[in-house]
């Protein structure tokens, strides 16, 4: 689908160019896809069946459920859902959490996460790929499209939770840092690391730099 304006859904130039995959973050403008009338408005504008929606309960953990047969096992306990089935939506439902798209479009995987601090702690875009490779999928031809957050600009922590992501990633990754007596996050930058790490290329991320918190009148927050 094409990144138009009237459109109004972020898209990734990467997924929607040689992949052609049919994927989108909505914005405030769309409504509040916690409610499913609204969710099932959200895909008529873009062109996709309400019915063929597949979420899970989101729980701000590091699970991922699978889409198989028509059944989702484990979506009450999940995070994300990863799938080969044609003719189904994947999707989550973020506001200040970072939203990531995964496709291997050569081998028919695409996955989506929710990946709050909790999660990202966790290791969920990990648990994601992991899964992905397990259903056919390759490290080299999944691509990741990590969508509109809250960006390290706005979410400030304390010095505990601080800590724990520096312990995770190292002191000099630029995930975690202090300025003017106050500690800041960048959860997007953690899981794009992540997924390097889970062994997809840098050049297969794209990572939009769009702060949820800072454009409110655009995202929820």
């Amino acid at each position: 689908m094409p990144n138009t304006p009237t459109a109004n859904f972020i898209r990734s130039r990467m997924l929607s160019g040689t992949h052609n995959l049919v994927h989108g973050v909505s914005v405030r403008l769309h409504g509040d896809a916690r409610s499913e009338s609204v969710r099932s408005g959200i895909l008529s504008k873009a062109g996709l069946t309400p019915g063929s929606y597949a979420g899970v309960k989101q729980i701000h953990g590091a699970n991922i459920a699978v889409l198989s047969d028509g059944r989702l096992d484990g979506a009450d306990v999940s995070d994300g859902v990863v799938t080969r089935q044609t003719g189904y939506v994947v999707g989550v439902k973020t506001a200040d959490c970072v939203p990531v798209i995964l496709a291997d479009t050569a081998h028919g995987v695409i996955g989506a996460v929710h990946a709050g601090w909790r999660g990202t702690a966790g290791g969920v875009v990990k648990e994601a790929v992991r899964v992905m490779l397990s259903l056919g999928a390759t490290g080299e031809s999944i691509h990741a499209f990590i969508g509109p957050h809250i960006g390290a600009c706005c979410y400030t922590v304390d010095e505990s939770r601080a800590s724990q992501f520096m312990n995770m990633f190292g002191p000099s990754a630029p995930v975690a840092y202090r300025q003017e007596e106050v500690w800041h996050l960048g959860l997007g930058t953690a899981n794009r690391i992540q997924l390097i790490e889970a062994g997809v290329k840098p050049a297969n991320i794209d990572h939009i730099v769009s702060c949820t918190s800072c454009q409110i009148d655009r995202f929820y927050s």
